[in-house]
């Protein structure tokens, strides 16, 4: 049983822009509820009671709200990525990773909103390294393209990738296995004074060596919050 969940939620959220002027992308409201209130409360309906977040850009903020809402079922700890404005999502996977290295966990990307029944279905699945896909969106450059042969992942990257059936969301369930593998490529990075590589890029890496699958989220809404263009959409569907 998975009881444990990690956040990424230390980027600045650029693209966002007034809307995340004094506030961390995870604190961007959709339909009057924050990004991070819908994964937490997610988690919390399906019994994952121990939840690392790694903040950085106006981490203060964070500290504040978790402190303002009861989550009176979750055990929630913060790491702190003081390098946010100079490193990238790996850095801060790897600042958190001994926090969840021997169990399997879900992996949250910050700026993702769905409903609980999508972790539901992560939980459920047969597979131990599974990633929620987005089927239905428009793919282009700069989006984690996926290949499949089946259910299992054999490509993956960020650029147009010919055959590709959807884009990777950060939305996951990770195995320790696999996070050995991975973790040990972002330490090879950063011992090499590269602190700049993004999580997913290193996960298309590591699905040439070990076995990820995907999960087709079918009706679920799933929505990815990275600009202002998308706030609006997200905003509408979870209106209705």
């Amino acid at each position: 049983m998975i009881k444990k969940a990690l956040i990424l939620a230390a980027g600045m959220g650029n693209r966002l822009g007034v809307h995340t002027k004094k506030k961390p992308k995870c604190l961007v409201e959709v339909n009057g509820k924050s990004i991070l209130e819908y994964q937490l409360e997610a988690l919390e309906e399906n019994e994952i009671k121990d939840v690392v977040i790694v903040i950085g850009y106006r981490g203060d903020r964070i500290k504040e709200f978790i402190k303002s809402h009861k989550f009176k079922n979750l055990n929630i700890k913060m790491v702190e990525n003081k390098e946010f404005e100079s490193s990238n999502s790996s850095y801060s996977f790897l600042l958190a990773s001994d926090e969840v290295k021997n169990k399997s966990y879900i992996h949250l990307n910050c700026d993702i909103v769905f409903l609980p029944s999508l972790i539901k279905k992560l939980i459920e699945s047969k597979y131990d390294d599974v990633i929620v896909l987005d089927k239905k969106i428009k793919l282009s450059d700069n989006m984690e393209q996926v290949h499949l042969e089946g259910d299992k992942i054999t490509h993956m990257q960020n650029t147009l990738l010919k055959g590709a059936v959807g884009k990777a969301t950060g939305v996951a369930k990770f195995s320790p296995k696999n996070i050995f593998w991975i973790k040990k490529k972002a330490e090879e990075y950063i011992t090499n004074g590269d602190k700049n590589q993004n999580h997913y890029g290193i996960i298309g890496d590591a699905v040439k060596h070990l076995d990820f699958y995907g999960l087709d989220p079918g009706d679920e809404v799933l929505f990815e919050v990275n600009s202002i263009e998308d706030l609006k959409k997200a905003s509408k569907a979870f209106d209705s």
